[in-house]
């Protein structure tokens, strides 16, 4: 059984936890009043720490996948409105999940008429260019590229910019 470290949890440990997938309590249970669902995808508990704590504060509910497989479940069963996601996970880069996510999101628009993007915020430490062009996905819409390694107030200023965006 994996161990799971909440964002309230003082020492963090380094490291990567592998197919689990959920929904991180924060310290507020106003779920009616929360209206962005972001699904934050990440192999480092940190980073998913940071970004859970951050937009949860923005009132917004998260999901948490730290693998693509995790992630692309969420986008297929779930509707979400944001997703910040890795480019460099050990099972399935970033790039591939949001290839395979679209080929399924595919198959259900044409079986359910699902027609808009949801927004991406790429978020990681490569230097390299994506791989993955606009063209190649039809269900995405790649809002911004946040750089890892970034301070706390400035991915926080980052993800209220982007919450405003995609808000309008």
């Amino acid at each position: 059984m994996s161990e799971i470290i909440m964002p309230w949890q003082v020492d963090l440990p380094m490291g990567n936890k592998s197919g689990v997938l959920m929904s991180l309590p924060d310290s507020y249970d106003l779920k009616e009043q929360r209206k962005n669902r972001v699904l934050l995808v990440d192999d480092s508990i940190r980073a998913i720490t940071a970004l859970n704590r951050i937009f949860c504060e923005l009132d917004c509910s998260t999901i948490v996948g730290f693998d693509g497989y995790a992630a692309i479940s969420t986008l297929v069963e779930q509707n979400i409105d944001l997703m910040v996601l890795d480019m460099t996970m050990p099972s399935l880069s970033g790039e591939e999940t949001l290839l395979r996510a679209d080929a399924l999101l595919s198959e259900i628009a044409l079986m359910e008429g699902w027609k808009h993007k949801i927004p991406v915020v790429i978020y990681t430490g490569r230097e390299e260019e994506l791989y993955i062009r606009e063209e190649e996905i039809q269900f995405f819409n790649i809002v911004d590229t946040w750089k890892k390694p970034i301070s706390f107030s400035a991915l926080s200023i980052k993800a209220n910019e982007v919450l405003s965006f995609i808000d309008k």
